[in-house]
């Protein structure tokens, strides 16, 4: 069965039959989807077909699905490569994935990752003392969960200046938004780990040498990649660490976790905490990013 994305502002004709079907359901199998969307504008209504899909396909006379199915495979997979594939089958109403495949599905990598919009824009050492935060909470989860990672990545989103403001026009859109100031960077340690001093140490060369001084911190990310059991085999020890250094620190982080469960969040906190840059004792006081009433 092949779906068309809707939104508010773009309801495909798959939309518009469920909103005139009495129990509000549309049902399309490749039949019924080729005479309804086969002619469906504009062809970005459709999943994966964004705006730059839509100007190369263009430049082959194609703006309708119909016109993909019945178009030659070669200049499409020349054009597209492998998403080609992908796209043809759409166009046809195809889903090769079924059920059994999903649920039969296990993802070969795992991350974890906190990732927040500032609600006051920082400047260069405030973002920094957010990353650092950041970094506390996700070795603090490695530990309580018995997991070690193999990679650090930082994204961060600068505050929109004015004159970028007026080139990009309508903020509200999602090409808006793509097209925003950023800057990020990924590093790969020397082997997997949960110590919170190696994580912290390459977190903050990614923050150094890539956030911009110059400009405010509207949005951060920091992902930890590669995460994998601490008990999986084969995993190589960093052979120039200090074991007696590790054992002391994890004790440490363990100590600092049992508190925070049995007690509350904030009844540990970093002096780093206390800075006015600082965001996760409000974090810590929020549930899915609102405010939890404590």
């Amino acid at each position: 069965m092949a779906w068309a994305r809707t939104s508010t502002s773009q309801r495909s004709r798959f939309d518009i039959t469920a909103k005139h079907s009495p129990d509000f359901f549309g049902v399309l199998d490749e039949e019924t989807y080729r005479t309804t969307l086969w002619n469906h504008t504009p062809i970005i209504d459709f999943w994966r077909v964004g705006p730059g899909t839509a100007e190369r396909l263009a430049g082959l006379g194609i703006h309708t699905m119909g016109q993909v199915a019945t178009y030659p495979a070669d200049p499409l997979y020349n054009l597209l490569g492998v998403d080609a594939e992908i796209l043809i089958d759409h166009a046809w109403g195809v889903e090769p994935v079924t059920m059994a495949d999903i649920k039969a599905y296990r993802s070969q990598s795992h991350s974890l990752s906190n990732a927040q919009v500032i609600g006051c824009d920082r400047d260069f050492d405030g973002g920094r003392i957010i990353a650092r935060e950041m970094v506390d909470s996700l070795a603090l989860e490695l530990v309580d969960q018995h997991l070690v990672a193999g990679s650090v990545s930082l994204y961060v989103g600068y505050s929109v200046t004015r004159e970028e403001r007026d080139a990009m026009g309508d903020l509200s859109s999602a090409r808006a938004w793509r097209s925003s100031p950023s800057d990020g960077g990924g590093e790969r340690l020397v082997s997997p780990t949960n110590s919170h001093e190696t994580i912290l140490a390459a977190a903050m060369r990614l923050y150094d040498s890539n956030v911009q001084r110059g400009r405010k911190v509207h949005r951060l990310g920091l992902t930890l990649g590669d995460v994998i059991s601490e008990d999986e085999p084969g995993i190589q020890p960093d052979l120039f660490a200090d074991p007696d250094r590790l054992a002391d620190e994890r004790r440490r982080q363990e100590a600092i976790s049992a508190v925070k469960k049995k007690i509350w969040q904030n009844a540990l906190l970093k002096g780093i905490d206390l800075l006015p840059e600082a965001t996760a004792r409000e974090r810590n006081m929020q549930i899915g990013g609102h405010r939890s009433g404590e």
